[in-house]
């Protein structure tokens, strides 16, 4: 394998990793920070109301993207494996 051909790999790895995780975690910040605005709005105080309404919004997040992400991720690997045989020529 050449340098360029690992660089390639590298950079695709780290996009795939981003476009996977991305989503979830957008979804998670927005929960976290209109949860938070909301407790300063009210004064309530409960650390567990967040934690609560992360958890759910990304098990909700995972149990619809998880078909999206997992025809991204073997559409990936697929193209690695069919491009494997050409970088170790």
């Amino acid at each position: 394998m050449s340098e360029d051909t690992i660089l390639y790999l590298i950079k695709n790895v780290l996009v795939t990793t981003v476009v996977l995780a991305a989503p979830i975690l957008v979804l998670g910040l927005a929960v976290g920070l209109l949860v938070s605005i909301f407790q300063t709005i009210t004064s309530i105080q409960e650390q567990s109301m967040t934690q609560i309404a992360k958890i759910l919004t990304i098990m909700g997040a995972l149990f619809v993207l998880t078909p999206l992400l997992l025809r991204y991720l073997v559409d990936f690997s697929l193209s690695v494996l069919k491009d494997l045989s050409r970088w170790l020529a």
